[in-house]
Formats: C-alpha cells, sequence, structure tokens
C-alpha cells in the first residue's frame, strides 16, 4: 500500500508542479485568474503574497523551458493568466520529422511505463505528433502490458481529440451500463488506472470517476465533441485507496504535528483538515473501506479517532502486527 505514496524529493516536486502548470495553461480554453491559480498549485502556502512571489518564481523556471504565461485583460474587470503563444516554443510547427522521432525514440518507455503517473498524457502527446507527421510513433509499436484494459487506448484517443466516446460499464453490482462519456483526464491507483468523464448526455451532471478496468467496449464518435472545463482539475476527483466504493461514512483523524505537512500532501485534497487541540490536526475524510482506512493509518503514522469501528480495526491491525512480532 505504501508503493502509493512514494515520498517525492524537493526537486522531484518543483518539477511536478512546473509541469501540472504547463499542462494547465496548454489545456486551458481561456485566461485563468489569480485566485484559480492560488487554489489550483499554492494552497499550502499561508499568505497570498508569499503564493504571489511562488507563482512568479515558477513562470521565471517554465520561461528556461520555452513556455511563457502572461497576464492578460480577461473582461472588462478582470485579468487573467494565458500561455502567450507568441513568446512560448511550444509551437507545434517547430518540429522537424527527424526532431519529431527523436522525441518519440526518448519518451517511448515512459509511456509504456504503468508506473509512470504520467503515462496517459505523454501517449496522448505522442498521439499528436502521429497526427502532424502523419506517422506511427515507436509507442504504439512497443509491446502492451497484458494488465492494460483494453479500452485504454479508444479513450485516450478520445480524449486528446475531445471527441465522444461510447462505452458499455460494468458497475460494481455487476450490470452493465451504456454512456456517452466526454474524458476529462486519467489518475492511477493500486495498478488501474482511473477515468474522470462526463456524461455528454446528461451536461449538467457532475463528471464522475470510472475504473478502465469494468469498461467492456470503448468506440469513438466523431460527431460529439466537447470542451474541458476550464476549472477542471483531475486532482479533485482522486481518491485514496480506502475510497474505493461506495461512502460507507466520515472518519475523523489525528495527525501528529510531525507528520502533518506530509499528510496534507498524501491526502491528495481529499477531507478536511482543522486545528487539533494541543498540537497536530484533525483530518475528517470519506472512508469506504474500514480495513483499508486503518492499515492506511497505520503507514502514515495518524489515528482514527472516530467512528469506534475504525479505532477498533485499527488496534487489533496493530495488536495483531505486535504478535507477531514476538
Amino acid at each position: 500500500m505504501s508503493d502509493d505514496f512514494i515520498e517525492l524529493s524537493g526537486n522531484d516536486t518543483e518539477a511536478e508542479r512546473l509541469l501540472s502548470i504547463a499542462l494547465e495553461f496548454e489545456n486551458a480554453s481561456a485566461p485563468l485568474s489569480s485566485d484559480y491559480v492560488r487554489r489550483s498549485f499554492y494552497a499550502n502556502i499561508q499568505s497570498d503574497e508569499s503564493a504571489r512571489k511562488a507563482f512568479m518564481r515558477d513562470r521565471q523556471k517554465l520561461v528556461l523551458c520555452g513556455v511563457v504565461i502572461s497576464l492578460v485583460a480577461k473582461d472588462g474587470t478582470k485579468s487573467g493568466w494565458t500561455i502567450n503563444k507568441e513568446a512560448t516554443f511550444a509551437n507545434p510547427c517547430a518540429l522537424n520529422a527527424k526532431e519529431a522521432l527523436a522525441i518519440d525514440l526518448a519518451c517511448s518507455p515512459l509511456a509504456s511505463d504503468p508506473s509512470f503517473p504520467y503515462a496517459g498524457e505523454l501517449r496522448q502527446a505522442l498521439a499528436k505528433i502521429d497526427r502532424a507527421f502523419d506517422a506511427r510513433t515507436p509507442v504504439r509499436l512497443t509491446k502492451v502490458d497484458a494488465s492494460r484494459p483494453s479500452a485504454l487506448p479508444t479513450l485516450e484517443q478520445a480524449a486528446s481529440q475531445h471527441m465522444g466516446v461510447e462505452v458499455s460499464y460494468q458497475k460494481a453490482d455487476g450490470s452493465t451500463v451504456q454512456r456517452m462519456l466526454g474524458v476529462l483526464g486519467f489518475y492511477p491507483l493500486r495498478g488501474n488506472t482511473y477515468v474522470v468523464a462526463m456524461n455528454l448526455d446528461q451536461r449538467e451532471v457532475d463528471p464522475h470517476v470510472y475504473n478502465t478496468a469494468r469498461i467492456q467496449t470503448a468506440k469513438v464518435h466523431k460527431s460529439r465533441t466537447y470542451e474541458i472545463p476550464v476549472d477542471f482539475d483531475v486532482r479533485d476527483y482522486i481518491r485514496l485507496p480506502f475510497q474505493l466504493g461506495p461512502r460507507k461514512y466520515t472518519a475523523r483523524f489525528f495527525v501528529p504535528a510531525n507528520v502533518a505537512r506530509s499528510m496534507q500532501v498524501a491526502s491528495r485534497g481529499r477531507g478536511v483538515f482543522s486545528t487539533a487541540p494541543g498540537s497536530g490536526l484533525m483530518w475528517d475524510v470519506d472512508v469506504s473501506n474500514t480495513c483499508d482506512a486503518a492499515s492506511w493509518a497505520i503507514s502514515q503514522g495518524i489515528r482514527p479517532v472516530l467512528p469506534r469501528e475504525l479505532a477498533t480495526s485499527y488496534r487489533s491491525l496493530l495488536e495483531g502486527a505486535l504478535r507477531n512480532a514476538k
């Protein structure tokens, strides 16, 4: 279970943040407000001024990568941030065929590695190179992992072109439903790939999370196009290992001060933190599986407070571990 949460170095965290910022702005259909940037990338920074300076430093680093983010007029009274297309090097016409092939060869191993969290996004980017140069990338020629859901390539194709995909999905109770989905994003968890998508036949319904392993068939519909909402962030939909399945209850954990910072990262934005009496934090979060929640709490160094069912499972796991250690 600890494999789901590998502690990143400072450089890894910075690189992940810069990549996330670049992808967010590249996919945005309209300028992003300063408040949105603050919430999305600097929520862990206490003051607005410190967050503003951090964003300024990140923009300077992105310039070195060829990505220029500028402030532009958003409407009559507000302004927003957007990629400066003229100053940014990320221009599809800037690559020649030889350079595109070099990128394909360099990125293919990562795009085919199921443990790489951005493998799906990378495959989508290489698929765009395919279309630009009318060629097949080496990614499509690499051996496909037998455990990789058969529908995933179709979902990725649909996502890269913003086209609807009709799927046959097996629900947890064994029944099958048909959906016309607009794919918004992907994320990995416990060896599975989850897709966040909206139902194109019911546009007012919020996006849902689907396990790609349960998608039995998938077919792209070129006539059904869609736009990704400007405020969409896949991180808002990422679940924790004990949140797979229907919500069972809301649990409360005590988070000691010495792990408070790492827990705010490990929580992936799920739940609500509040100040605990004395030192540390309280964390309220939805739980689907009691045993998994107790195990995850032990691995993170936090302690369940409520409900009693979870606290009892937590103590039982600890007592069992102590007995086995003797």
